[in-house]
């Protein structure tokens, strides 16, 4: 979104809205894109400001008069560096590195993407969490974490292999959502070719 404004906003939402789209993907909207310049991985926009945009998105759907879930998918776990440290809950996974642009180095993992998703909860109908490997571990940990601070939320699980990870078949899929469904995910999707395919949704 061109600043990500909620005018902006309204106006892309409302071309597809006409277009009869069911679904908006909006990943610049909580990170920036990647240039040439910077480090291989995302950059995150700090938490605050990330947290502002939903706020706009839900604004602008009441707008609209258009019944909206909002599917947040934290991107902290790859994440490498954040366009600023004005947000001090961004503190605690920063290295005090500075380079590309004064990009500031963040330390993404898995406490980095669940200390984002508990505070996109409250603001989210699905809170989603993306690994580059089918990591079950790490899905129960923040299951866990959002039960405890959102009960009612929705979660999902996004695995995006990376290229020369392993081969997996329909069977394969079928199984690792049926796992994931055991410990409270409700949805489960992957990348493939470039494209986000739900199996099931």
């Amino acid at each position: 979104l061109p600043g990500g404004t909620l005018t902006n906003f309204m106006e892309l939402a409302k071309q597809l809205i006409q277009m009869n789209a069911a679904a908006i993907k909006l990943p610049e909207y909580l990170y920036q894109a990647v240039s040439v310049e910077q480090p291989s991985g995302l950059v995150l926009l700090p938490v605050g400001e990330a947290l502002k945009k939903l706020i706009s998105a839900r604004e602008a759907a009441c707008l609209l008069g258009v019944r909206l879930s909002i599917f947040a998918c934290t991107e902290a776990r790859r994440a490498v560096a954040i366009n600023s440290v004005g947000d001090c809950r961004d503190h605690k996974y920063l290295s005090g590195l500075t380079s590309f642009g004064d990009l500031h180095a963040y330390c993404g993992g898995l406490d980095a993407a669940i200390s984002r998703a508990v505070i996109y909860a409250p603001h989210a109908d699905i809170i989603g969490f993306k690994s580059a490997t089918p990591d079950i571990y790490g899905a129960k940990r923040f299951a866990a974490a959002i039960r405890a601070s959102c009960p009612e939320k929705q979660l999902a699980y996004g695995y995006s292999p990376k290229p020369d990870g392993p081969r997996w078949n329909e069977i394969d899929h079928a199984a690792f959502e049926s796992e994931l469904y055991s410990v409270g995910f409700a949805y489960y999707f992957f990348t493939q070719f470039g494209f986000i395919i739900f199996p099931h949704f």
